[in-house]
């Protein structure tokens, strides 16, 4: 029976990410399909990359500030084993609203836009 990735380390500029819930990578589209007068066609598109992950708030000192990730390096690896992503050019681009039922843990979606994506 095959073995799937379930979990995965955030790792930014070298230091591993401990507090995430979740890492959602941004799918890029490479091309367009556009309406021409008797046919269609396709033009390629400039790639955007980018990510997110799902904050979880610690107890003690629970406001992180983001706004400081400009041009870094991020890489995604499976914990077991397997190919990793790597982001150069990583940027903040926004936190989400705080999302808490009062059961689960409190969570905040941070997003971040990248140059490039490599798959190692």
């Amino acid at each position: 029976m095959k073995k799937y990735v379930s979990r995965v380390i955030v790792m930014r500029n070298g230091t591993r990410i401990r507090d995430f819930k979740n890492y959602k990578d941004v799918g890029t589209t490479d091309r367009t399909q556009v309406q021409l007068m008797e046919c269609n066609g396709v033009v390629d598109n400039t790639p955007q990359y980018g990510f997110s992950i799902d904050y979880v708030l610690p107890v003690v000192n629970p406001k992180q500030d983001w706004t400081d990730v400009e041009n870094e390096t991020w890489t995604v690896a499976p914990r077991e084993g397997g190919s990793k992503t790597t982001y150069t050019g990583v940027t903040y681009l926004s936190v989400g609203d705080l999302d808490t039922d009062g059961q689960k843990e409190a969570v905040r979606t941070v997003t971040f836009a990248a140059e490039g994506k490599i798959y190692e």
